[in-house]
């Protein structure tokens, strides 16, 4: 992890300002770890809705850069994500913000409302 991703999983907003505002391209050059997962992957694994994936999401320049790796290795969005780790807030926000324009699959053919079905049970 790249301390762009350690401020993200923290919940600063403010360092990642720092950091995008003072290191872009380093910053950008490393939007996803090594399993794939990006910014606002590991934003909505936290849940952190009013910090970091506010942020991201509205912040013009890091959303561009992490919006092209929308899934993680496993094929995972960051809407299932948000699913699996029963980020109520995260998903409320993805779909009512139309964040996620379609539903996905990821490498165990799950879609997104897949899991949630499953975690109702």
């Amino acid at each position: 992890m790249n301390p762009l991703h350690l401020a993200t999983q923290g919940g600063h907003v403010d360092v990642c300002r720092l950091l995008l505002d003072s290191f872009p391209l380093t910053c950008m050059g490393h939007g996803a770890d090594v399993t794939g997962l990006n910014l606002i992957h590991v934003a909505a694994l936290k849940g952190n809705v009013d910090g970091v994936l506010r942020f991201f999401l509205s912040h013009s320049s890091s959303y561009a850069a992490v919006k092209q790796r929308l899934a993680d290795d496993d094929r995972n969005t960051m809407l299932h994500l948000a699913v699996k780790m029963m980020k109520q807030e995260c998903v409320h926000y993805f779909v009512s913000e139309n964040k996620v324009k379609s539903l996905h699959k990821n490498n165990r053919g799950e879609s997104e409302l897949d899991l949630a079905g499953n975690k109702r049970k």
